[in-house]
């Protein structure tokens, strides 16, 4: 007779547990991230690396703008593309500074919350002090 050991044999309880919850907890902000970010009227941002660099240079050319270094483009003006294909209208560079703040503060909360969350479970020191890390709650609305 052959013993054949698998690896998930030498799996704790506990591993099994965190594991699961951390990995609840990274579809969980993905999840949020690919929704974007609620700009009101049933339209979002897009919270993508990419999207979030292009938000940071409209944000950039409406300081200078603000400051008087450069005029507030039309193209800006004309508005923010939103995930829905629809236009957010960003008239002065305040607007523009405006979303730019609250899109960068949406996306800070989903991450930090996300980490405080994993940080919890990684801190637990059992299946039952795992499982009562409530994922549910806390996240941005």
């Amino acid at each position: 007779m052959t013993w054949k050991l698998e690896p998930s044999m030498y799996i704790t309880a506990e591993a099994k547990a965190r594991d699961a919850k951390l990995a609840a907890i990274s579809a969980r902000v993905a999840g949020l991230l690919a929704a974007g970010y609620p700009a009101g009227g049933g339209l979002h941002v897009a919270l993508d690396d990419a999207s979030r660099a292009d938000m940071g240079a409209m944000a950039t050319t409406a300081v200078a703008a603000a400051g008087g270094g450069v005029p507030w483009p039309e193209s800006y003006q004309t508005g923010w593309i939103a995930i829905e294909n629809v236009r957010i209208p960003l008239a002065t560079p305040a607007d523009g500074l405006a979303l730019a703040a609250s899109v960068g503060d949406y996306y800070a909360q989903i991450r930090q919350h996300g980490r405080t969350l994993k940080d919890a479970v990684l801190a637990a020191e059992d299946v039952a002090g795992i499982a009562a890390v409530d994922i549910e709650t806390g996240w941005p609305a």
